[in-house]
């Protein structure tokens, strides 16, 4: 199946911003964050197709998984 995969602020560094990618049929989002190599940890806000979601969350076929890491201000 395939998943386009936005990757946003530190995430991106090295990697890419946007992309589409060929997943196995019912992976979680953890796995993709393991599959592109991210520390589980960097990732703090996860959204599907504008959605909040968790790690956990299984997605299907045309799916748009945005990812976020931990975000810091004053």
């Amino acid at each position: 199946m395939k998943i386009t995969i936005k990757l946003f602020a530190t995430l991106r560094e090295g990697l890419f911003n946007k992309k589409t990618v060929e997943f196995a049929e019912g992976c979680t989002v953890e796995q993709v964050i393991k599959e592109l190599s991210i520390p589980r940890e960097k990732v703090s806000i996860i959204f599907v197709n504008n959605c909040h979601e968790k790690m956990n969350h299984r997605l299907s076929d045309g799916d748009e998984v945005g990812l976020f890491p931990l975000v810091g201000g004053g």
